[in-house]
């Protein structure tokens, strides 16, 4: 106990909380090194005072107590921390406990008279003594250590003291032992506690360690067993397998393997196939076979857990039925097989097929019978596409028992509709089921019921083949015969028919045409393709042959598409019905009756081709609208000049114009000094053959005449031109005739000189030029004198193949205009005078070689005295 005494402590005046006077005592202790772990120790601290210093004046006084506090510390607690390995354990396998206390490196206190205590789960039980590991080995004698209260279920580990900083650590060694509690699956939670004294010899509070589990797991195989086949004759053999596996849950392996076949009376083993063809071949090659007939062994030390349903141990071998079986036997075979837990066994614990505790045994069967049951199925070898096919399906039980609960299913090809089965058989029972179709094709069940001994019934099926079946495709029909045979195992027959389908079809086309039609119009036919059937044709076309002159125009087709006159019509259904729609140009030039024929093919046999082809005429007659025009290039006209006539004549369609004729009459006040090439003059008319005329072409002509230098002033002339063809004139479209009126005049002022020059730039140009060429004609016109020159005017006279783009001179536009015809008024020339005429032209892609003249003539109201130089001409090469 300790005692401080302090002689006083003064409040402040006025009083403040914040500043009165106060004392801190600071004890320090230290923990001995003998302390338990795990205890708590307290301290208390009491005050006491009174209220006067000494005795007081006159020695009266009262001792006031301010109470007490306490406080306390805890030694270092003690931890228990235990792991199992493995965490999965099977029958019979030993494992390991270990514990590690009372902390990892020891705690900073003392365990007296400690005990460590685990209680092993039910279905465990420990192997040897418990091994205990000290660190640092020299803090506890071995004699303080005790084990001998353990048991093999109960252990106990004593210790007289656990030293502080020092570390134990207990390892216990268990089996799994072979007891019914113990099952596949079975999980077990373990813990272990630690229990000490403290220095005074006092309990204190025991630790309890992390729980710990433990699952068991067991090897758990499956044997099957199968025979092929099912339903054997005397003599025949048998093939049997046995497929050996870990069931899904099994996930350790299965030791001494033995897997054991005893064969029936009714059959004889073939020696040698016993360990012949066993798979896979890393586990066969380990077995050691054994062949003490009937019975037949084999011996693996171990099936590792890679042996899975999807991945077996097959056992084979064969046997054959024996002679002298009678019909309706059943040969019924049994198969095991037994294994172990573990290879070995040091303790007495590994679970065995032995007839033990949860036997590790398991077996299956395989039985074969000795009935006779047959199926046939028959039909056409070839087949056409869009018919009816027919198939036999004939079924017996040829046996000497009667065969239960027959049904014959028959799935036909997905090729085949509407498809229907009857059933017929002297036994009077029996029917078919509706067809069940899918994707595959049709499923038809017959259901035949019981059929006695050597009894037979028939199942007819019937369909049509698809129509758009390809030619050589197979049409598969699968009978499946079902029936229970002496030992209620349900047998099953198979036979199949095949059918090739060939693919005929028949195209027939008829045409229809309009009974008549006009040169130069549009003509419009009609094409109806029909598959007569019965197979779909494929890769149909339609052709429409035009006749001579006429121009594809345009076509369609209900289905498919057209190029040209020839439409590809794709596939047609049987039935199915195309409509072709041509429409053609009628040449200008066709007359009379002309004739059109339609042709369909197709890539699928055609055995009647008398219908593929159809015919139709029609009567085409020739009319056509042509316009003759006529116009003076000069007007008015000078006494003594010459001017042009310029006569036009067009076809406008719709037919050709044949042998097209001009006749001009000329005024009988002018003389005739020359026309175009092709034009001839006699007796005051000018005559011009323009041959043939196609539509929208025109033909065009000039013509020179001379005014007489006494011509009266003012005199109006008319010239009349006519045109002719022999060709039907739509006259109510058409212009025959025309007229053009020129004025003539006396010439003024004195005579004078006019003379003009032409060039051309380029002179040669290049035909089918991509927007062809361009071509510029320069001209002067000059007034040598010895007068005035008034009213001059030039007329160009271009190439009718060339198209005049501007036409522009260097005179201010107030004096001189020049027309699109060619034509420029150029106004007055004083002597010496000229001007400039720059024409441009185009030569368009489509103008043909050759040689083309440009002529240009200059006249006035003045009297001329050089009629030479009034012209220019100028050529261009293309």
């Amino acid at each position: 106990t300790l005692v401080w005494g302090i002689n006083h402590l003064t409040p402040t005046t006025p009083y403040n909380p914040l500043q009165h006077s106060w004392a801190v005592i600071t004890m320090t202790a230290r923990v001995q090194d003998d302390v338990s772990a795990g205890i708590r120790m307290p301290n208390q601290a009491l005050l006491s005072y009174d209220n006067m210093a000494g005795t007081g004046p006159l020695g009266v006084e009262r001792t006031y107590s301010g109470g007490s506090h306490s406080t306390s510390v805890r030694t270092a607690d003690s931890t228990i921390v235990k792991s199992n390995a493995p965490l999965t354990v099977t029958i019979g396998e030993t494992f390991r406990y270990t514990i590690t206390f009372p902390g990892s490196g020891g705690i900073a206190a003392n365990l007296y008279t400690a005990t460590m205590t685990d209680t092993l789960p039910a279905g465990f039980r420990m192997i040897g003594d418990p091994t205990v590991i000290v660190d640092p080995p020299a803090n506890i004698d071995p004699a303080d250590i005790s084990t001998t209260r353990a048991t093999t279920k109960t252990v106990l580990i004593d210790f007289t003291q656990i030293p502080s900083y020092t570390q134990v650590t207990a390892v216990i060694t268990a089996v799994v032992e072979n007891v019914a509690i113990n099952q596949h699956g079975v999980r077990y939670t373990n813990t272990a506690t630690l229990g000490w004294r403290d220095l005074a010899g006092n309990a204190v509070a025991p630790v309890t360690s992390n729980p710990v589990t433990t699952d068991l797991v067991e090897p758990q195989l499956v044997i099957e067993k199968t025979a092929y086949p099912t339903n054997v004759r005397p003599g025949d053999t048998v093939f049997y397998t046995l497929r050996i596996y870990h069931a899904p849950t099994s996930t350790v392996p299965a030791y001494n393997v033995l897997i054991s076949d005893t064969l029936a009376s009714w059959v004889s083993y073939i020696s040698g196939s016993w360990e012949a063809n066993n798979d896979p071949y890393y586990v066969a090659s380990t077995g050691t076979y054994t062949v003490n007939l009937p019975n037949l062994q084999a011996y693996f030390p171990a099936l590792g857990t890679e042996i899975s349903e999807s991945n077996p141990f097959i056992v084979r071998y064969q046997a054959v039925v024996n002679i002298d079986v009678a019909p309706g036997t059943i040969v019924t075979n049994v198969a095991d097989t037994r294994w172990t837990s573990l290879l070995t066994d040091p303790y007495g614990d590994v679970r065995t097929g032995s007839g033990g505790i949860n036997d590790y045994y398991t077996s299956d069967e395989a039985q074969v019978s000795l009935d006779q049951f047959d199926v046939v199925k028959s039909g056409p070898i070839t087949i056409t596409a869009g018919s009816v096919v027919t198939y036999i399906i004939g079924v017996g039980n040829g046996s000497p028992i009667t065969g239960t609960d027959a049904k014959v299913v028959d799935t036909i090809s997905f090729r085949v509709t509407n498809v229907t089965g009857t059933f017929s058989t002297a036994l009077g029972q029996g029917a078919c089921a509706a067809p069940v179709t899918g994707a595959a094709g049709s499923v038809i069940e017959c259901d035949l019921g019981d059929m006695p001994p050597n009894s037979t019934g028939v199942v007819t099926i019937t369909g049509r083949v698809d129509p758009s079946t390809p030619d050589g495709a197979l049409v598969d029909d699968y009978a499946t015969f079902y029936i229970t045979d002496s030992n209620g195992v349900e047998q099953e027959r198979e036979d199949e028919a095949e059918s090739q389908v060939e693919v005929i079809s028949d195209l027939a086309i008829r045409k229809i045409a309009p009974a008549t039609a006009s040169a130069g119009q549009l003509i419009t036919y009609t094409l109806v393709v029909t598959n007569v059937g019965p197979s779909n044709a494929r890769g149909v076309d339609a052709k429409d042959i035009l006749p001579a002159g006429l121009t594809f125009v345009s076509g369609s087709a209900t289905q498919g598409a057209c190029v040209s006159s020839i439409c590809q019509l794709g596939e047609m259904d049987p039935g199915q019905v195309i409509t072709m729609v041509i429409t053609a140009s009628v040449g200008s030039n066709v007359t009379g009756v002309i004739t059109n024929t339609g042709q369909a093919f197709s890539a699928t046999d055609d055995h009647n081709q008398s219908n593929n082809r159809a015919t139709a005429t029609t009567t085409v007659s020739a009319n056509t609208a042509i316009h003759v025009a006529k116009v003076d290039m000069t007007d008015p006209v000078y006494a003594g000049s010459t001017y042009f006539y310029q006569v036009t004549v067009t076809n406008t369609g719709p037919a050709q114009a044949n042998n097209v004729v001009i006749t001009d009459t000329l005024p009988p006040h002018v003389t005739f000094e020359g026309a175009s090439p092709g034009c001839s003059y006699a007796a005051g008319r000018v005559t011009c053959n323009a041959g043939d005329m196609a539509p929208g072409t025109w033909f065009g002509f000039l013509i020179n005449v001379r005014v007489p230098v006494t011509i009266t002033d003012g005199t109006r002339v008319t010239n009349t031109v006519a045109v002719t063809t022999t060709t039907p004139v739509l006259t109510a479209s058409s212009t025959l005739s025309g007229t053009a009126q020129t004025t003539f005049s006396q010439t003024v002022g004195s005579p004078t000189d006019l003379a003009i020059t032409k060039v051309v730039t380029p002179a040669q140009v290049t035909a089918g030029l991509s927007g062809g060429n361009v071509i510029t004609y320069t001209m002067r016109v000059t007034n040598t004198g010895p007068a005035p020159a008034t009213a001059v005017q030039v007329a160009d006279f271009f190439p009718p193949q060339f198209t005049l783009v501007s036409a522009t001179t260097s005179r201010p536009i107030t004096q001189a205009q020049c027309s699109d015809g060619g034509v420029c008024d150029l106004g007055e020339f004083a002597i010496g005078a000229s001007a400039i005429i720059t024409m441009v032209f185009q030569a368009p892609s489509t103008v043909v070689t050759g040689t083309y003249t440009n002529t240009a003539y200059v006249g006035s109201a003045s009297p001329d005295s050089n009629a030479a130089n009034n012209s220019a001409s100028v050529p261009v090469r293309v």
